[in-house]
């Protein structure tokens, strides 16, 4: 059942991403014809999966009781996971209303359009909290803390260039602050490269076991994933839009992704 709609999830995504390269298209040269038709079918399938959605909903319902039943985790990891499952829940609910609402089973519905983005508003809230949760579990692995002594150790050599580019331009009265400012950022990267050379550079020594790169990986290649449909639900629920093609590409990549997730563990296995 995951795997055929993931399947036409893919599906749903390459023809949404045909459409937006239409869209792309003079006017003159745009085939009207085949964008109602891509269209038509986008829609379709759209609406043949949140059919078969329906029930989905339990699995974050299960997720938030026993949340509340036993928080195994610190107060901020179970806030965000609250967050996200409570995000899932809504989106399920307004879904299944959305559809109920398209059928004539519920009122309202000519403005069925209007609830589908407020659904898809709250599942983009889900992907905002996972990946806050991911970036808080990642960053406290060893990897994760090497990683960001490197952004940090980056922002102040970006931060000393800067002094050097400015030095000349800035204004007499406001130089011996930024000469202070500077003298500080050399100090804070010798002992950012002083770590480095200790052995808590990201890449060789001191990145930690096995299991943490492992679980810093995972948090990443996640992270990726989560952006990438955040995205998606942005631009579908009107929070952010950028472009049909563009948000088409990324749901055919996730897609694809979460296909060879299900496929490969049962290859391996064969």
């Amino acid at each position: 059942s995951d795997a055929r709609d993931k399947l036409g999830r893919l599906v749903q995504y390459a023809l949404r991403l045909l459409l937006g390269l239409c869209a792309a298209l003079p006017v003159a040269r745009a085939p009207a014809a085949l964008v109602a038709r891509l269209r038509s079918l986008m829609e379709t399938i759209s609406d043949a999966r949140r059919t078969h959605r329906w029930l989905k909903g339990i699995s974050p319902l299960l997720a938030l009781r026993a949340s509340a039943r036993a928080p195994a985790e610190e107060s901020s990891l179970w806030s965000l996971g609250v967050a996200e499952q409570f995000g899932l829940l809504a989106y399920t609910t307004l879904d299944h209303w959305r559809w109920c609402q398209q059928h004539g089973a519920a009122p309202g519905g000519g403005d069925y359009r209007a609830t589908a983005r407020r659904a898809m508003r709250w599942l983009a809230a889900a992907h905002a909290a996972k990946i806050v949760h991911l970036l808080v579990v990642g960053g406290r692995t060893p990897a994760g803390r090497a990683r960001l002594r490197e952004l940090r150790a980056a922002a102040l050599r970006l931060g000393v260039d800067a002094h050097a580019a400015l030095r000349d331009a800035w204004p007499a009265a406001a130089l011996p602050a930024l000469q202070r400012r500077a003298a500080a950022w050399q100090a804070e990267l010798a002992l950012a490269h002083a770590d480095a050379e200790a052995g808590f550079c990201f890449i060789g020594g001191g990145g930690g076991g096995k299991g943490e790169l492992a679980l810093y990986a995972r948090c990443v290649d996640e992270v990726r994933r989560q952006l990438m449909l955040l995205a998606q639900a942005a631009h579908i629920g009107k929070l952010f839009e950028t472009h049909d093609a563009l948000i088409g590409a990324l749901g055919v990549a996730t897609s694809a992704t979460d296909l060879w997730r299900i496929g490969w563990p049962r290859i391996k296995s064969d």
